[in-house]
C-alpha cells in the first residue's frame, strides 16, 4: 500500500474517531434525558395537572381580526370589545360591544378596553368621600382605515420620511388632536422599548383647579406603536395615582408587553372616502359589572411552567410560601409649614405581601417594606366622620385650600366626580414627610400558611386585626430594614429591605441557595401571592394560592450599600414582595421586592419593568439572621417528610408517598397541599416496578390498563436507549477496526521502506552492508561505490574525507559529488528557476 491510501486510511480512522466521540457525547445527553432524573412520566403530570388548572379556566385570549390580541386574567379584569359600525365616523360613534364569553370569538375589534372586575366598595357607614381606590383601566385601539399613512393627504411638513417616520407621525397627530381639546395640556414624551418592539410614549396629566390652583390627580399614559403597516394605541388612564394605586397600575402596564400582533385582514379595512375610514374618541365607560368567578385552590400559574420545574422548584416549594399581612395602628401628628397641626388617634391600615419559611422552627424571610408602613400611608386609615371634619378643617388651616373650594370638591366628590375625589385625597401630600410623626404604635402581623385567605377580625370593631385560624397564625418580628421614604427602587439608599418574623410551631422549610453562581439567563422562579390576582384581604373567593412565574436572570446591580440587585423576566406585581425566588435547583437565591413602576430605571424616566421584577440577594436575608443570632436550618422532619415525599411521588411509588404524606399531615394538618397529595396518591396504583419482583402482580387487569401510559412511556424509553446503545457501539467498533487496520499498515509500510538505503546529498549516508573503503579527497565517481554483496569488517565515522574543511569553517562543506547528480555542466549552466527559491 502507498503512502497516498496509508494517510487516507489515517484520516477514516481520524473522522471515525470523532464521530464516535460525538455519538457519546449525544448519548449522554439523550439518556439523561429520558432517565428524567428518576421522575415518572405519569407522576409528573399528576404533579403538573395538581398544581397547575387549564390557562382556558382563567384566561381569555381576544384576537382581533385587525392585528392584534391580547390573553388576559378574566377573574381579574372584565374586557369589553367595540367592532365598528359602518355608519360610525368621527362625528359620531357607533359601535356594537361585546364582552365577557363573547370575546372569544375573533372579530374586528377596533378597541378593547380592560377594567378590574373587583372594585372596592365605599365606606357605607356616612355618605362622605372617602379614599377609596379610583381604579385604572387599560385600552388597546386601532383604526381600520387602510391607507392610514396616505402622507398625499397630509400638510407638506410631514411629507418628508426622513425628518417624520409613521411612528412620529402617530404621536405627532395624537398631541395634536389633543391640544385642539385642551391647548394647556401638560405632557411629556420618550421613546421606550417593549418585549423588542419600538414604542413611542405619551404621558398626559390630569388633575383639578381649585383658588387659582392646578393640582395633579392622575396621568394617562399612551404607548404607540406601528406594526405591519397598522398604527396602535395601548392606553392606561389612572386618574388617581399614588402609592396606594400604584400595584393596580403596575399590573395593567405589565399587559402592555403581553400585546401581540399580527397581520390585519385586509377585508376588514375600509378607504376613506367612505366616509368611514376615521375612529372615533374610545373613551367610552363601562358598566359596574359583579364577580361571578370561580375559586382556584391550587396554583395560578400566570405562564407555562418549565416542564422540569414541576417538581423539583414548584411542588417542593409551595409549600413553604406564605402569605403575610401587616396592620400598623398610630395616634398620627401631622403639621403643615405655617404651624398648623392635625393629631388624628387611632388611624389603622396596613397592607399584604409574601415570604417563605426559611427555618423549620418558624423563621419567615420577607420585605421590610412589607413588614413596615410609612407615616406618610397612615391616612389611608381615615374612617369616622369625625376624623374626616379633622382632616379638612387642617386642610384649610394649614391654607392648602380655601373653604369654598374644598366644599365645591366634596360636593363634586359626593356626585360621583372621581377627579373630585382624587383632589381631596392628594391634599394631604402637601405635607412634608419630616413633619408626620406618631405615637402609640402597634403592630399586627399574620401569615397564611395555606389557602385559608387572610382577613380583618371584625368581632370588635373598636380594634384593627387580622382574624386568627389554625393555618393564619400569628407573628413577631425579629428584625427588618427598609427605606421607607421611597417607595421605589432606589440604588442610592443602603438599606437592604428585607425582615424577618418568627411563628411558633414546626414547618416544612425551603433550601437557601447561593447567589454567586448566577449568570445572565440563568432560570428564576417567583413564587408569591401578587393582590392583584385575589384582591388581596378584600378578596370575596373562598381560597387563595400562589402565582407561579418563570423567567430568567437578566442583569445585576449594586445599591449604595453594595447589596445586589438581580433583575429577571419573571412577572411580579404588589403583594409578591418578599415572596422567594429560586434558581433551576430549586434554592431560594434572593427575595422578590420590585415590579412594575417600583423597579424603574432611575436613568431614564418613566421607564418600568413592564411587569418584571427585581429580587434582593439571599445573602441580605443570611446576615440579617446573623445578626440577630438566627440560626437557619431546613433539616427538620416536616422538611424531609415533605421532601421524600415528593421523591417516591415522582417514581411511581404512590403508596410510600401516601404514607409519609399521612405523617406530616398530622404533624402539620390543614395544609391544602398535603392534602391533595394524599388524596392523588390514594387513587393511584402503583407504577414503579421493584427490581428483580415477579410480574405477576395482584390487581390484574385493572392494574395493567392503570399501567398502561406507564408501561408505553418504558418501552418508548427503552427502544431509545437500545437506538442508542448501538449507535454508539458501532461506531466504536468501525472506529477500533480502521484503527487497528491503519496502524497495521502503517507499521508494514514503515519496515519496507527502512530496508532500502536512502541517499541524499550533504549527509552520509545510512550504514550499508558493504567493506568500509577509505575514501580519497576530491571527485568520487560513481563506479567507486563497493557492492552491496561487499563484507564490511569495519568502518569508519565519520568517514575520513568525507568532508573538505577550511581553517574555521563551520559546519563542513560537503564534497560536490560527481556523476548525473547534481546534473553535469558548471553552475552557471543550471536554470535556477526551475529550483525552489533559497532561503535567508
Amino acid at each position: 500500500m502507498n503512502q497516498k491510501s496509508i494517510k487516507k486510511l489515517r484520516i477514516l480512522a481520524i473522522v471515525l474517531g470523532v464521530i464516535f466521540l460525538i455519538s457519546i457525547i449525544i448519548g449522554v445527553v439523550v439518556l439523561n434525558n429520558n432517565r428524567s432524573s428518576g421522575v415518572s412520566s405519569s407522576a409528573k403530570k399528576k404533579i403538573q395537572d395538581l398544581l397547575s388548572e387549564e390557562n382556558s379556566q382563567h384566561y381569555r385570549k381576544v384576537v382581533s381580526k385587525y392585528g392584534f390580541s391580547l390573553q388576559y386574567d378574566k377573574e381579574t379584569f372584565v374586557g369589553e370589545g367595540h367592532v365598528l359600525r359602518k355608519e360610525s365616523n368621527s362625528k359620531e360613534y357607533r359601535a356594537d360591544l361585546y364582552s365577557e364569553d363573547e370575546l372569544n370569538e375573533s372579530r374586528a375589534y377596533a378597541i378593547l378596553k380592560l377594567i378590574y372586575r373587583q372594585n372596592p366598595e365605599k365606606d357605607k357607614k356616612d355618605g362622605n368621600f372617602s379614599l377609596t381606590k379610583i381604579m385604572p383601566e387599560l385600552s388597546i385601539t386601532t383604526s381600520r382605515k387602510k391607507n392610514y399613512f396616505d402622507r398625499s393627504t397630509m400638510p407638506d411638513e410631514y411629507k418628508d420620511t426622513k425628518k417624520y417616520s409613521d411612528l412620529d407621525l402617530l404621536l405627532q397627530g395624537d398631541i395634536n388632536s389633543r391640544k385642539k381639546k385642551d391647548p394647556n395640556m401638560k405632557y411629556h414624551t420618550g421613546d421606550v422599548t417593549i418585549s423588542g418592539l419600538q414604542f413611542k410614549k405619551l404621558v398626559v396629566d390630569y388633575g383639578s383647579t381649585y383658588d387659582g390652583k392646578w393640582q395633579k390627580t392622575g396621568e394617562s399614559t399612551i404607548y404607540m406603536t406601528v406594526q405591519n403597516g397598522r398604527p396602535y394605541w395601548i392606553s392606561i388612564f389612572a386618574l388617581s395615582k399614588n402609592a396606594y394605586m400604584q400595584p393596580y397600575i403596575d399590573q395593567l402596564e405589565s399587559l402592555v408587553g403581553a400585546v401581540t400582533f399580527h397581520q390585519p385582514d385586509e377585508s376588514y379595512l375600509v378607504s376613506a372616502n367612505d366616509g368611514s375610514g376615521h375612529l372615533a374618541d374610545s373613551g367610552i365607560s363601562l358598566a359596574k359589572v359583579e364577580n361571578f368567578s370561580k375559586d382556584k385552590n391550587t396554583t395560578n400559574t400566570l405562564n407555562s411552567l418549565d416542564e422540569k420545574s414541576i417538581i423539583k422548584v414548584v411542588a417542593r416549594n409551595q409549600i413553604s410560601t406564605v402569605r403575610v399581612g401587616t396592620i400598623r395602628c398610630a395616634d398620627m401628628i401631622y403639621t403643615a409649614q405655617n404651624g398648623a397641626t392635625m393629631r388624628l388617634n387611632g388611624l389603622c391600615t396596613g397592607g399584604i405581601g409574601s415570604g417563605s419559611i426559611v427555618s423549620d422552627d418558624g423563621y419567615i424571610a420577607t420585605n421590610g417594606h412589607v413588614t413596615e408602613v410609612a407615616n406618610q400611608s397612615m391616612i389611608r386609615g381615615l374612617r369616622s366622620r369625625e376624623q374626616w371634619d379633622t382632616y379638612c378643617h387642617f386642610m384649610i388651616n394649614a391654607g392648602y385650600i380655601t373653604r369654598q373650594a374644598l366644599v365645591d370638591l366634596i360636593k363634586k366628590s359626593q356626585g360621583g366626580d372621581q377627579s373630585a375625589t382624587a383632589a381631596i385625597q392628594g391634599l394631604i401630600d402637601n405635607v412634608p414627610i419630616d413633619n408626620i410623626r406618631s405615637e402609640n404604635d402597634r403592630y399586627d402581623y399574620i401569615i397564611q400558611t395555606s389557602n385559608d385567605p387572610i382577613v380583618h377580625d371584625r368581632s370588635n370593631p373598636e380594634i384593627s386585626r387580622w382574624k386568627k385560624t389554625p393555618t393564619n397564625v400569628s407573628a413577631k418580628k425579629i428584625d427588618a430594614e427598609v427605606n421607607l421614604r421611597q417607595a421605589r427602587m432606589d440604588l442610592n439608599s443602603d438599606k437592604t429591605d428585607v425582615a424577618i418574623l418568627k411563628i411558633d410551631g414546626r414547618f416544612p422549610a425551603v433550601d437557601l441557595g447561593d447567589s454567586n453562581g448566577l449568570s445572565q439567563g440563568d432560570q428564576v422562579t417567583a413564587i408569591g401571592y401578587p393582590a392583584v390576582v385575589d384582591n388581596g384581604t378584600q378578596t370575596k373567593q373562598a381560597k387563595t394560592v400562589p402565582t407561579v412565574t418563570q423567567g430568567s436572570v437578566s442583569g445585576m446591580r449594586r445599591d449604595a450599600g453594595g447589596h445586589k440587585l438581580f433583575s429577571m423576566t419573571a412577572q411580579i406585581a404588589a403583594g409578591n414582595s418578599g415572596g422567594p425566588a429560586f434558581d433551576k435547583d430549586g434554592k431560594q437565591i434572593g427575595l422578590n421586592t420590585y415590579g412594575g413602576a417600583a423597579c424603574a430605571n432611575s436613568d431614564k424616566k418613566n421607564n418600568s419593568c413592564f411587569g418584571s421584577g427585581v429580587f434582593r440577594d439571599i445573602a441580605d436575608l443570611k446576615s440579617m439572621a446573623k445578626k440577630n443570632n438566627v440560626k437557619l436550618s431546613s433539616e427538620g422532619e416536616l422538611t424531609k417528610l415533605w421532601k421524600d415525599g415528593l421523591e417516591d411521588f415522582s417514581q411511581g411509588k404512590y403508596s410510600k408517598a401516601k404514607d409519609k404524606f399521612e405523617k406530616l399531615d398530622k404533624k402539620y394538618s390543614g395544609n391544602y397541599l398535603v392534602t391533595k397529595m394524599i388524596d392523588v396518591a390514594s387513587n393511584t396504583p402503583d407504577d414503579y416496578v421493584e427490581p428483580k419482583k415477579s410480574d405477576k402482580e395482584p390487581g390484574g387487569v385493572a392494574d395493567a390498563g392503570a399501567n398502561k401510559k406507564s408501561e408505553t412511556d418504558k418501552t418508548d424509553n427503552d427502544t431509545v436507549m437500545v437506538v442508542v446503545v448501538v449507535v454508539i457501539a458501532s461506531t466504536g467498533a468501525l472506529f477500533l477496526i480502521v484503527s487497528i487496520i491503519a496502524i497495521i499498515v502503517s507499521v508494514s509500510s514503515r519496515r519496507k521502506f527502512n530496508a532500502y538505503p536512502q541517499y541524499v546529498v550533504g549527509q552520509y549516508p545510512q550504514q550499508l552492508p558493504y567493506q568500509q573503503q577509505v575514501y580519497q579527497q576530491g571527485p568520487v565517481s560513481p563506479q567507486q561505490y563497493p557492492s552491496q554483496q561487499s563484507p564490511m569488517p569495519s568502518q569508519q565515522y565519520p568517514p575520513q574525507g568525507y568532508y573538505q574543511q577550511s581553517p574555521g569553517q563551520y559546519p563542513p562543506a560537503p564534497i560536490q559529488a560527481s556523476g548525473n547528480y547534481p546534473p553535469t555542466g558548471s553552475i552557471s549552466e543550471v536554470d535556477e528557476s526551475k529550483n525552489p527559491p533559497a532561503q535567508s
